[in-house]
């Protein structure tokens, strides 16, 4: 079994974060764009659904 060198476990690594992060944001923005009519209403309580839908 070959070992990776750092840097390459560091390319794994952030590729995975970023591909998180991406994920998380679009979420956030289907999230936010069905309750945009109710956003200068409750911003805190739409923010509250989306930490609840995880």
């Amino acid at each position: 079994m070959p070992q990776m060198s750092p840097m390459s476990w560091l390319l794994l690594m952030m590729i995975f974060i970023i591909s998180f992060i991406i994920m998380m944001t679009i979420m956030y923005f289907n999230d936010t764009l069905q309750k945009l009519p109710n956003m200068n209403k409750s911003s805190l309580s739409s923010n509250n659904s989306f930490i609840w839908k995880w």
